[in-house]
């Protein structure tokens, strides 16, 4: 009797489990068609205004029909009309992107995503400082920068990114508190920070001056990375403190790469010290590479000396250095690969072999 139950039991179990799964498989089948069906409507209507919109895109709208028939869309089109005019924002710049910001301007789509930036949601603020980042407007980065401290880490990077979008440099010493988020834990992607300044022009000099001695590791690292890309030769002097006696050695690194960029003659003396031996790898490293891409022939003798180092990487680094100094540089490596086997030959034949092959598949 027990057996005749259990048999019973296990097979109402697995017609019970047949069923659950076969309504789970029609469930997402129907969940499926339904995107499907929604996405293809949203992407008939979109269809239906895109044209209207590429046309101010394009600068193409000389009579300012198109831009007039966009303004006199009913509520509904002006939504599928506004996601078109976002898409193609960050690609176009100039009088047609003032245009279509001035269309969004009309639909009242500037105005909601300001009233946005403070609403409860996440999800409305996050969209409203996406939205008024795009329009790339002066105007909305006072409204944008309270953002930066918002306390989701979603809404302070939307921010970061939106003001430098717009190139506020008014911003960028908030922009570069965003690293941490005031509890000392990391905060927004270095890589973003970094980006988001770079686009913000030469107006940051002076906060990236005041970075370079900020108490915070990431900060100082970061300044020194958006200096030498930016080329701003003012803050040369810091940056080679920063590459001497820096307690962090990925901001020595960071900050010899930079006057790599940017510094001149005095920067050959501090960049040399930096190679010596005792100082980590990685600033070693960066300082040799810094020697080279310098172009001043007084490092030629530092760079020569480091091609027989133990470090074999620091050694290919100075070889490549040398190539990198011209006719100069040249002459120490064929001197080099040439002499009495040992580190340095093996390091400068190898770096002379690879440019010949690179030199030979340019020409064919």
């Amino acid at each position: 009797m027990s057996d005749l139950v259990d048999a019973r039991l296990l097979i109402v179990t697995n017609v019970v489990v047949a069923a659950v799964c076969v309504a789970l498989v029609v469930a997402t089948i129907i969940t499926k068609v339904r995107r499907h069906r929604a996405e293809r409507q949203t992407e008939l209507r979109h269809h239906l205004v895109r044209p209207l919109v590429v046309a101010v895109a394009a600068g193409e709208d000389d009579d300012g029909t198109a831009e007039a028939a966009l303004t006199a869309l009913p509520p509904p089109a002006r939504a599928d009309a506004e996601a078109v005019i976002l898409g193609m924002l960050s690609k176009i710049r100039g009088e047609p992107a003032t245009s279509l910001v001035r269309i969004l301007g009309d639909f009242g789509s500037i105005r909601r995503a300001l009233d946005d930036l403070d609403s409860r949601s996440v999800v409305r603020r996050s969209r409203a400082t996406w939205l008024l980042g795009m329009t790339r407007d002066p105007a909305v980065a006072p409204a944008i920068r309270p953002r930066l401290g918002d306390h989701e880490a979603e809404v302070r990077l939307l921010a970061v990114e939106a003001l430098g979008r717009i190139g506020d440099a008014d911003s960028a010493t908030a922009v570069l508190d965003t690293l941490t988020d005031g509890r000392g834990q990391p905060g927004v992607p270095a890589a973003s920070v970094a980006e988001a300044l770079m686009a913000m022009g030469p107006g940051i000099a002076e906060p990236l001056r005041r970075a370079l001695d900020d108490p915070r590791e990431s900060v100082r690292e970061v300044a020194a990375t958006v200096a030498g890309h930016g080329l701003f030769g003012q803050l040369t002097p810091r940056l080679l403190d920063r590459v001497d006696d820096d307690l962090s050695r990925t901001v020595r690194a960071s900050a010899a790469r930079a006057v790599g960029a940017i510094g001149g003659h005095a920067a050959v003396e501090v960049l040399a010290r930096a190679t010596a031996a005792g100082n980590p790898p990685a600033v070693r490293h960066a300082a040799a590479a810094a020697l080279g891409e310098l172009g001043q022939r007084e490092g030629v003798a530092t760079l020569c000396a480091l091609l027989d180092d133990d470090d074999r990487r620091l050694a290919e680094i100075a070889a490549l250095s040398l190539l990198d100094l011209g006719q100069p540089g040249r002459n120490v490596l064929v001197s080099a690969a040439a002499g009495d086997d040992g580190p340095g030959n093996a390091a400068a034949a190898f770096i002379l072999d690879v440019h010949r092959l690179q030199t030979a598949g340019r020409q064919r």
